[in-house]
C-alpha cells in the first residue's frame, strides 16, 4: 500500500512504466488511482513492484515520485508531495 499526506485534493496514480511495449501508448500502465480527500491524504492497494507515483490537482502541474518500490504485507509511506500553481490561466 502507497500512502502520503498533505497536497490538497486532488488526482494520484501508481503506474509501471514497460519498455517492451512496441506502441508508445501502452507503456505506461496505469496500475491504480484514487482521489485524495480534502486534507490530499491518500492510499492506493498495489501489487508489490517498482512504481511512479503521480499526483494532480486542476490548477496546479503535475508531480511525480519516481521508484517507489512495495513489498507485500507492507505500507510504503511517502514524503508529502507538493504541487506548484501553473501558469496556463485559470
Amino acid at each position: 500500500m502507497l500512502w502520503a499526506e498533505r497536497f490538497g485534493r486532488g488526482l494520484v496514480s501508481a503506474q509501471e512504466y514497460d519498455l517492451a511495449a512496441t506502441d508508445a501508448a501502452n507503456r505506461v500502465l496505469i496500475e491504480a488511482s484514487t482521489v485524495t480527500d480534502q486534507d490530499g491524504r491518500f492510499s492506493i492497494w498495489v501489487q508489490p513492484g517498482y512504481y511512479n507515483v503521480v499526483a494532480y490537482r486542476e490548477g496546479y502541474t503535475y508531480a511525480s515520485v519516481c521508484g517507489v518500490t512495495t513489498v507485500a504485507g507492507e505500507i510504503e509511506q511517502l514524503d508529502p508531495i507538493t504541487l506548484a500553481a501553473s501558469n496556463d490561466g485559470p
